[in-house]
């Protein structure tokens, strides 16, 4: 007889944080993650959902996830061999910045100067799947640096060593069984994947769990059997994913359908292996070639330098043109006009970064333009209008070389940014 097991879950997977300091780090499939993964749990026929909370963003705040968490995996003085608790997390891992072996599950509202506010340590995820009431206690987190899980040193015994003691202690309870999911290791990075639109990890998981690529002879898809998967999927990846199953009993997290009678199950062939980035956060895969990524880890003094001076030279070429005009006509006439049709387009490019301030300087400009020619290239000579404008060349030349000057602290700030 098949028996029904009650799924209590909490799933959580953060984009956008409130701190300024990971503006910069925002990632583009968390919530996506968090969206395909609640539909995976709602939608087994293995079990049936007794409570399922999905936070994204905002909602994901420090108080509210420690909060769900404890509801999701509350002390197991009611022992409930027929519940399983899930815990899902995409978003931010983060290490401590005191150089400590402290790493951190960063909620919405997580402080980067001092995880510890505003974050899960992992190791308080690992007492919770311990502690639980719940017949199976499940942790999937994709995150950098989640494997840290299960590698903390507490008293020269690994949080995996602690688990398999309190396990044994704890046998009275039940057939209990635990399961945690990393997606890399302590000190590697997560990944997403434009072309998957999802973390690689959380992508190749539902793979095996809801597709059922990690499914045995019978159709199951159980813990054991879906960490077998991803360690054979990312076996050639720099990405090396942790599982670590303490178990009782088999816990099937899907049924579907069997294969035909006859038919071999065909191992899973290993993902392309690709390289990982070394950022702490998750991060995304980008198709770009050698030259691209190495200009992009130059450093930041490096990279302005780098872009400051060609600008840098073509001024001082446009300096030595304009000094040059002195002595040979053609160049002065040739100077005049890059002049000319520089300001045309310092006047557009204006009014694209600021419409109001841009439109002001462009209605300045065309009128001194007007003066420009006449001065210079004698057109409408005899006009007095033009002769009249021709006389506020001064302010034609302090709006050009201020316009000059901005775009340069622009395109320069744009740079470092």
């Amino acid at each position: 007889m098949i028996r029904i097991m009650k799924v209590r879950a909490l799933v959580v997977g953060i984009d956008d944080y409130k701190d300024p300091n990971l503006l910069q780090r925002k990632l583009s499939y968390a919530t996506a993650d968090v969206h395909a993964v609640t539909r995976a749990i709602s939608k087994s026929n293995a079990f049936t959902v007794e409570t399922l909370e999905a936070l994204t963003n905002e909602q994901a705040t420090h108080q509210r996830v420690w909060h769900s968490l404890n509801a999701v995996f509350p002390p197991h003085l009611n022992f409930d061999s027929n519940t399983i608790a899930i815990f899902y997390f995409a978003g931010h891992g983060m290490r401590d910045p005191h150089g400590g072996e402290r790493s951190f599950l960063g909620c919405y509202d997580v402080e980067v100067a001092n995880p510890m506010k505003g974050s899960i340590p992992l190791g308080n995820i690992h007492s919770l799947l311990l502690q639980s009431s719940a017949g199976c206690s499940i942790a999937i987190i994709d995150a950098c640096f989640s494997g840290a899980v299960m590698t903390l040193v507490i008293e020269r015994e690994t949080v995996a060593e602690l688990a398999r003691r309190e396990f044994r202690e704890m046998r009275g309870a039940g057939d209990k069984t635990i399961a945690i999911f990393a997606a890399c290791r302590p000190e590697q990075s997560a990944r997403e994947d434009d072309e998957r639109k999802h973390g690689i990890y959380t992508d190749e998981l539902l793979k095996g769990w809801r597709d059922g690529k990690a499914r045995d002879e019978e159709g199951n898809v159980d813990i054991s059997g879906l960490a077998a998967y991803l360690n054979r999927r990312f076996a050639d990846d720099d990405q090396i994913p942790v599982s670590n199953i303490l178990s009782g009993r088999p816990v099937v997290l899907w049924r579907h359908e069997p294969p035909a009678p006859g038919a071999r199950i065909v191992p899973p062939e290993p993902i392309e292996k690709s390289k990982l980035m070394a950022i702490t956060e998750r991060v995304r895969v980008q198709q770009v070639s050698q030259e691209v990524q190495e200009k992009e880890e130059k450093p930041l003094k490096e990279r302005v330098r780098s872009f400051a001076i060609p600008l840098i030279v073509a001024a001082a070429a446009l300096l030595a043109c304009g000094l040059s005009t002195i002595f040979v006509e053609p160049l002065r006439l040739g100077f005049l006009a890059l002049i000319f049709g520089l300001d045309i387009i310092l006047a557009i490019t204006g009014i694209g970064l600021h419409r109001a301030i841009g439109t002001v300087l462009a209605l300045v400009q065309l009128p001194l333009l007007a003066g420009f020619a006449y001065q210079y290239f004698q057109w409408g000579a005899g006009i007095t209008v033009l002769a009249f404008l021709a006389g506020f060349l001064w302010l034609f030349w302090v709006l050009f070389v201020g316009e000059v000057l901005l775009l340069i602290v622009f395109s320069l700030n744009a740079s470092m940014r």
